[in-house]
Formats: C-alpha cells, structure tokens, sequence
C-alpha cells in the first residue's frame, strides 16, 4: 500500500518477519544483534559451568583408557589430521598408536587403567593440533593465493 508520506519507506515484502527494504531491515537485524548479545550474556556464566563440567568429564573417559584428547581425531575424516601425523616425529606417531592399542585392548576387556597409571595421564596435553593449526594457516594463505592443497588429490 502506497505511502501518503515520501520519507517514509514502505515494507516492499515480507519474508518469514524480515522486511527486504533497507531501512526497515536494518531496524530488524539491529534489534536480532542486541538480543543475541543480551541472550549471550545471560546465558554466558551457564556455558562456563557446563563447560568445565564437561571438560571433566571428557578428561575423566580419556584418563580411564590412557587417551589423550588429540588421540581421537581421525585422519580418514579430515585429510589436515592426515597431514599433521605425516609431520610429526616418528616417536610421538609410535605412542599414539600404543596409546590407542592400549585403549582398544582395555576397552575390550572392560577394565580400566590401574590408578598409579592414571595418575601419570595428560589428556589435555595437545601435540596434534598445534600441526593441524599450522597447516590450516598453510591452507588458508593457499586459498589466497588461489593455489591448491598439495596433498588434495582425487580419483578422476
């Protein structure tokens, strides 16, 4: 419906409670923005509790089986993964695959790890993702510059 006013603007359409004409859309996206920040804070010291809660219990799993958090990324599912424990030390390659045959092994036979082992676990103790972080840097300065990953081959 035409406006009597010129320097009113008119809603142009309505879609799903979002107008498509500038100011109008503006007043929305401010008003979803502010909402967002006060439901943020609000709900902000809930995430911090919930969160060190669940820290806890992840670590609590990763030490019953002698796991380290980066033990538990996958380099089938993510080829950076991949590329990361192809960089990194033979050494450090070794202990996580006995780490994990280890935590088959116990997982299997439905016991855990005795507590003087426990005690000496660190499963927040990361060596994977510094690399993996590295290399989605590399990644990233590649996709700048319009170059591929080198190791991103497919079957044609």
């Amino acid at each position: 419906r035409p406006s009597s006013d010129a320097s009113v603007p008119t809603r142009a359409a309505n879609q799903g409670g979002r107008t498509t004409t500038g100011i109008a859309t503006t007043r929305v996206s401010q008003g979803q923005a502010t909402m967002s920040k006060i439901f943020g804070a609000l709900m902000e010291p809930f995430h911090r509790v919930v969160g060190s809660w669940y820290r806890k219990q992840v670590q609590k799993e990763l030490v019953k089986y002698g796991l380290r958090y980066d033990d538990l990324l996958d380099p089938k599912m993510n080829l950076d993964v991949k590329e990361a424990l192809n960089r990194l030390p033979q050494r450090e390659v070794d202990l996580r695959n006995q780490r994990i045959k280890r935590a088959i092994d116990i997982s299997q036979k439905h016991t855990e790890l005795p507590d003087e082992l426990k005690k000496l676990q660190t499963p927040f103790n990361f060596y994977l993702k510094p690399m993996v972080e590295k290399i989605e840097a590399e990644n990233a300065e590649r996709a700048e510059l319009g170059t591929g990953k080198p190791y991103d081959r497919q079957i044609p």
